[in-house]
């Protein structure tokens, strides 16, 4: 089975499809995260999922030229007189915690 990963360069001026043959596959982010870190070849992971990893050393980044643009989080809900107090409570302190999080600012 064939994969094909599809890189974009940081001024988006060149684009790559790579087509892999994974010598394994796995169903979660952690089990491809547990497999790079035994050294077991490469992964495609988002960058705030290992930042842990990164930093103690555990991994290191390859193709940084190659990754994509940030995707801004937004919390999305209907606002109106019949909003509750906890899902606006719920809000407030979301918005602090991501805007709080250096991994993903």
């Amino acid at each position: 089975m064939a994969h094909d990963w599809q890189f974009s360069s940081a001024n988006k001026k060149a684009s790559k499809i790579l087509r892999i043959k994974p010598r394994l596959t796995v169903t979660s982010n952690q089990a491809a995260i547990n497999a790079a870190k035994q050294g077991l070849g490469i992964t495609r992971i988002i960058s705030y999922q290992v930042a842990d990893e990164l930093a103690r050393g555990e991994l290191q980044e390859v193709l940084a030229g190659y990754e994509l643009p940030a995707i801004p989080v937004h919390i999305v809900h209907r606002e109106g007189r019949m909003t509750s107090n906890k899902v606006r409570c719920f809000i407030d302190l979301m918005t602090k915690r991501l805007r709080a999080d250096k991994i993903l600012n």
